[in-house]
């Protein structure tokens, strides 16, 4: 027979004292001795006849720690089950102790998730902005796919605004020497604002012919990506290797009608309107998910088991290395820059697994055969290859999460109490990158 009882609860944290009675040890220590014997050979005896008060003389301390080792992992179910205890991480087992009796006692630490209340969510108030579809971001698209369906011709002649550059840069220092090691060659540059790294840079450039070579002098301005640069001055001997026209398509029905699927010019504003608007409300849906759940544990904290979140910082610990191993911080360092990150993600997880469980949401068949087909009819691929190649990959039970999480989040939208603003878009970051 097995004692348990649960010593101290704090937070997730449950400490148990266990006490397993003389009689369960030895009858451990038995099957730990017969599993012994099959499998050694003493002197003087065939494989598995050795006596057993032979074996325990001389294998005995390795018999009673295979005994203790095999037991515990069973008493700690039968603890678990019987208190219905969940417990997340490995147990952590302390002072173990062969009493005088026989018995052997031990503590050990386990961490539960704490039961989520997700009746929270119920009027939660929370705000989805939604950005508006702009004239300026209609015109930006537009700009963009003129510039995909843009023709461009070598030519032999004085360079121009809105050409392209193929130019040798040597960067030089405030004597005019050039710099060892601080020569580009083959660099493409567009005169066109927004590829080079000051205006004065474009204005020195204009004019200039294959072949040619001279000094820039420029400073960068406020437009830099890097505000440390700003009001620095550098100098370059600029080489022109090719000079290039660029030459646009005309913003008109034509062009419209060449991209397919549209009836003419206006049709393609609204179309790219309406895609713009769809675009921006799922942006916004993303984050307003990400808003539901951090007013939800704003006003319902809760903790979250320590295990959980030190397994999602080594996982992003060891990406890091590996994508980028001389960057990475050691761990103790890069720890305490993204502990709130991995607590948050922790919270997120237990939220929507509670969610989930509470309101009994599951994928149906129905369901998965109607997202496959809806996937088939975009990728024009059939939907039992889908299907497969999900199931080949190991991507199906991922593939299933996420449609469960889409249920999950919609439940979590009709409990909230949610307002709609429509608000402006930002002004465009600039894109200025430096040579």
């Amino acid at each position: 027979m097995t004692k348990a009882e649960i010593k101290e609860t704090k937070g997730c944290k449950k400490t148990l004292t266990v006490e397993i009675e003389k009689e369960r040890y030895e009858e451990e220590i038995k099957q730990s001795l017969a599993k012994v014997r099959t499998e050694v050979q003493l002197p003087g005896f065939r494989k598995g006849k050795a006596p057993e008060s032979m074996l325990m003389k001389r294998l005995g301390n390795h018999i009673r720690d295979e005994a203790v080792k095999d037991m515990i992992p069973k008493v700690l179910y039968e603890v678990f089950e019987e208190k219905k205890l969940n417990p997340v991480g490995e147990p952590e087992i302390d002072d173990l102790k062969f009493e005088d009796s026989g018995n052997i006692t031990f503590t050990v630490a386990i961490e539960e998730v704490l039961k989520i209340d997700t009746s929270g969510f119920n009027g939660l108030k929370v705000t989805k902005e939604v950005r508006a579809a702009s004239d300026e971001d209609v015109e930006a698209y537009m700009d963009r796919m003129k510039h995909m369906r843009a023709e461009q011709k070598e030519v032999d002649r004085e360079a121009k605004e809105k050409d392209m550059l193929v130019v040798n840069l040597q960067k030089l220092d405030s004597s005019g020497v050039p710099i060892v090691g601080e020569k580009i060659e083959g660099h493409m540059i567009s005169l066109d604002g927004q590829g080079t790294p000051s205006p004065e840079f474009d204005k020195q450039i204009v004019g200039m012919k294959k072949g040619e070579t001279k000094p820039v002098t420029y400073t960068y301005d406020e437009t830099i990506q890097n505000p440390e640069l700003v009001g620095t001055t550098e100098t370059y001997d600029v080489e022109v290797v090719q000079v290039i026209e660029v030459i646009y398509p005309e913003l008109d029905d034509e062009f419209a009608k060449s991209l397919g699927g549209y009836e003419d010019f206006n049709d393609l504003k609204e179309k790219t309107r309406e895609n713009i608007a769809a675009q921006n409300d799922m942006e916004a849906g993303r984050k307003l998910q990400a808003d539901m759940i951090n007013e939800f544990i704003k006003k319902n904290p809760f903790e979250v088991p320590e295990s959980m979140v030190e397994r999602i910082m080594h996982s992003e610990y060891e990406n890091m290395k590996n994508n980028a191993p001389d960057q990475a911080p050691d761990f103790d360092t890069y720890k305490e820059q993204i502990r709130g990150e991995a607590v948050r993600a922790v919270q997120s997880y237990l939220i929507v697994d509670a969610v989930r469980e509470e309101q009994g949401i599951e994928v149906t068949k129905e369901e998965l055969t109607e997202r496959f087909e809806r996937i088939s009819e975009m990728t024009k691929r059939p939907a039992s290859d889908i299907r497969r190649e999900l199931i080949k990959e190991g991507r199906f039970e991922g593939f299933k999460n996420e449609i469960s999480q889409e249920k999950v989040f919609k439940w979590i939208e009709e409990s909230a109490n949610i307002k709609v603003e429509t608000v402006e878009p930002k002004p465009a970051e600039s894109k200025i990158i430096k040579p």
